[in-house]
C-alpha cells in the first residue's frame, strides 16, 4: 500500500495509484489485469441472492462490488473506506456467498482451497459459489482437479460455453477506455458445501436449483446432480490444517452501510493541513548531476517565492568531489543568499550543518524531506 488511509480523500488518491502500479507492473500476465474489467452480469448474482441465498461477496472491489450483497470482501485495504472487509482469507467463510476471483491460477486455487477448508471445518451452512474459468488446451488444471478429488463438497453446477459467456461493461476507468480481448474460454459454475447448507436451501426451496437455472439461461446444467451422489459422499482427499480452524467466522464481518461515509469530511481531516503554510518563503536544496559524465556532480538550489532556480559547483574534482561535498555546498550556497529556512534530503548534510558553530542560530530552521 503506497501511504496509509486517512480520509475518504487519501483513500481515493491511494486507489489510482495502487492501480497505476498494478498496470506497470512487468511482471503481470495480460490475462490477469484484463480480468480486473471482466465483470459478471448483474443477473447472475442477482439469480443466486433469489434462489440460492447468497447475500456475500469474496474477492470483489469497491469498483465492481455488488451491492445487493449485504457485504463483500477485498484484497485491498484501502476498499474499507468504501464499506468492504479486507481479505477473505483471513476468516472462515460461512453462509452464502458468491466468489468471482481474478484469472490467475494461483489465487483461484488458493480461492477454491479455502472454500473447501471452510466448509470442512463449519458447522453452519456454508457454501461458495464459485465462477472460475475452464481453460482449453490445458492439462494440468490444479483448482479443477481440487474439485474433482474432493465431490463430498465439491459440486460443478453447470458451465456458461464461451459462445454465450459475456461480461459486464466497466462503470468508469482512468484515462481511456481500455479494450480487452475476446475471451476463448467457458466458464464453471462450482458450489464448495457442507452438508447444511444443502440440507438448507432444500428446506427453502426444494426446487432452487431448477429455478436457479431459468434465472441463468445461458449455463448448461451437469447430468450429474449433487442429489444423487450419496455414493461418493465418503469421498474426500483434502484435511483441514489445525491452523485454519482457529481463524474467526466471517459473520463477524461488517456490512455494507450505503451512508457510512457520510460523516467523512476530507478538507477538514488534519492529515491534509500544510506542515509548513509558508512553504514557498523555504529554499529546496537537492544534490544534481549534470552532463553526461557520471562523476560530474553538483547541487540545485530552488525557491518557489521567487522561482529562483541556480546551479551549485561543488568547487573540486576527481576523487575529493563527493556527494557529501555536493550536499554541504548547497546549504552553503542557501545560508549565503539569507536563507534560514531550508528544506533539504540529505541527513548527513543536516547533521554536519547543525555541528557548524557559525551555524548554530535560533533563526535558522532545517528539516529534511523524503
Amino acid at each position: 500500500m503506497s501511504s496509509p488511509v486517512q480520509c475518504l480523500a487519501s483513500d481515493i488518491a491511494g486507489l489510482l495509484k495502487d492501480h497505476q502500479a498494478r498496470l506497470k507492473t512487468p511482471k503481470a500476465r495480460q490475462l490477469t489485469l484484463e480480468s480486473y474489467s471482466r465483470i459478471l452480469p448483474q443477473h447472475i448474482s442477482a439469480a443466486l441472492q433469489q434462489c440460492a441465498m447468497v447475500s456475500k461477496e469474496k474477492m470483489a472491489s469497491a469498483l465492481d462490488f455488488d451491492p445487493g450483497n449485504s457485504s463483500y470482501w477485498s484484497e485491498h485495504h484501502r476498499d474499507i473506506v468504501f464499506g468492504a472487509n479486507f481479505n477473505a482469507f483471513t476468516i472462515k467463510f460461512t453462509g452464502f456467498s458468491i466468489c468471482h476471483p481474478v484469472y490467475d491460477d494461483t489465487k483461484m486455487l488458493r480461492c477454491v482451497q479455502h472454500s473447501l477448508r471452510s466448509a470442512m471445518c463449519s458447522e453452519l451452512p456454508t457454501a461458495t459459489f464459485l465462477f472460475l474459468p475452464n481453460w482449453e488446451n490445458k492439462s494440468i488444471n490444479a483448482y479443477k482437479a481440487l474439485v474433482r478429488d474432493n465431490p463430498k463438497y465439491c459440486t460443478t453446477l453447470g458451465f456458461i460455453p464461451k459462445t454465450k459467456l459475456t461480461y459486464a461493461m466497466p462503470t468508469s476507468w482512468k484515462g481511456l477506455q481500455r479494450n480487452i480481448s475476446n475471451h476463448t474460454w467457458s466458464m464453471d459454475i462450482i458450489a464448495v458445501w457442507n452438508k447444511e447448507a444443502k440440507q438448507r436451501l432444500t428446506d427453502a426451496s426444494p426446487n432452487w436449483l431448477r429455478t436457479l437455472q431459468r434465472s441463468i439461461p445461458e449455463a448448461v446444467r451437469e447430468k450429474s446432480q449433487y442429489l444423487v451422489r450419496e455414493d461418493t459422499d465418503h469421498i474426500t482427499n483434502h484435511v483441514c490444517p489445525q491452523y485454519f480452524k482457529s481463524k474467526r467466522e466471517d459473520v463477524t464481518g461488517q456490512e455494507r452501510d450505503q451512508n457510512a461515509n457520510v460523516h467523512l469530511q476530507p478538507w477538514d481531516d488534519k492529515q491534509f493541513e500544510l506542515k509548513c503554510p509558508n512553504w514557498k518563503l523555504w529554499a529546496y536544496t537537492d544534490r544534481s548531476c549534470i552532463g553526461k559524465a557520471g562523476n560530474f556532480l553538483g547541487a540545485g538550489v530552488y525557491c518557489p517565492q521567487t522561482k529562483a532556480d541556480c546551479y551549485v559547483d561543488s568547487g573540486d574534482v576527481g576523487m575529493t568531489n563527493t556527494i557529501n561535498r555536493a550536499e554541504l555546498t548547497r546549504i552553503a550556497a542557501v545560508l549565503t543568499n539569507k536563507y534560514t529556512q531550508i528544506a533539504t534530503d540529505n541527513a548527513c548534510s543536516l547533521s554536519q550543518s547543525r555541528k557548524q558553530p557559525s551555524l548554530q542560530c535560533n533563526e535558522i530552521i532545517y528539516t529534511q524531506i523524503c
